[in-house]
């Protein structure tokens, strides 16, 4: 998670060995797959939320508008587990050519130890486009993961490809409905409550002048989005703190940050919403002790 973006948090867990492990993190447990070199094999696995798991692959939504940089920088959190009786030396890059707006480059994960566990970010780029008449663009991209026998990255022992799939979104597209948008500069908090009673804040943090929703634990609001054929919702959060977030929809955790806010200032943020019932958003940070603003959350849905 950066503070030009947002995605659906993923963690992949890398099982290196014959046994595949099933246990989750992120939001949905991806279909296994094994590559084969000679008789050796590893497997990558996506990791789901406890206890609910699904086949579906958890996506990244981004929206493109209100960014500062001209380049979307995507930061992936991964895991690679070791079970097999020897260490060996992991890479990640693109398999074959990436598109030509994106910027995918192999990265040295370096050696991994027999029963070790290593967690690491990998970042991949693409061009900020500039607009998206269609509203809404799917994008995805094709990665492997290999394992070598040797620190130069020469002897290749085995690997395994995955896809991981981008929706970029434009709200400035005619193509877009407008479900809700909370700016709170009316001087109410238009719905949105917190645990802790949660209020507007004038003239001090906010993305549109001059409000926005002051909270601190969690701050929740119920949107109509039953019968929708798509439904998302874009928002901004000011960080005063480092800290994680997650999100929940109907009180079941949809989202978490792959990568905890270490610098003050605005995120965004987009996340799909339920559409065969209305969608309940609860909005957690994990610190309790500190303030946060809420602004400029749009729910949108394109027909």
């Amino acid at each position: 998670m950066t503070s030009f973006k947002s995605f659906i948090a993923v963690w992949i867990i890398l099982v290196s060995g014959g046994a595949l492990l099933f246990v989750g993190l992120s939001s949905k447990l991806q279909n296994v797959k094994n590559v084969e070199v000679g008789q050796n094999h590893f497997s990558v696995v996506w990791k789901g939320f406890q206890p609910t798991y699904s086949n579906q692959t958890p996506d990244y939504y981004i929206c493109i508008n209100n960014l500062k940089d001209t380049t979307l920088r995507m930061r992936i959190a991964m895991k690679i587990q070791n079970f097999e009786d020897n260490g060996y030396w992991f890479l990640i890059g693109p398999y074959g050519s990436p598109p030509s707006e994106w910027t995918i480059e192999n990265y040295q994960i370096g050696f991994i130890r027999i029963d070790e566990t290593k967690e690491f970010i990998y970042e991949v780029g693409r061009a900020k486009p500039s607009s998206i008449p269609e509203g809404i663009r799917t994008e995805s991209i094709h990665l492997v993961v290999k394992a070598f026998r040797d620190p130069s990255y020469s002897d290749l022992y085995s690997q395994d490809d995955f896809i991981v799939t981008f929706h970029f979104i434009d709200l400035t597209s005619t193509a877009i409905g407008f479900l809700a948008y909370d700016n709170f500069d009316d001087g109410t908090t238009q719905g949105w409550s917190s645990s802790f009673g949660g209020a507007v804040d004038s003239y001090r943090y906010y993305r549109s002048w001059p409000n926005s929703f002051r909270f601190y634990y969690d701050a929740s609001k119920t949107f109509q989005t039953a019968g929708c054929i798509n439904a998302y919702m874009i928002f901004s959060l000011y960080f005063g703190v480092s800290d994680t977030l997650s999100i929940s929809i109907n009180g079941q955790k949809m989202f978490e940050t792959d990568v905890p806010v270490n610098q003050a200032g605005w995120y965004q943020f987009a996340v799909p919403l339920l559409t065969d019932t209305n969608s309940r958003v609860t909005i957690d940070p994990s610190s309790s002790s500190a303030s946060f603003y809420l602004d400029d959350v749009y729910v949108i849905t394109k027909p």
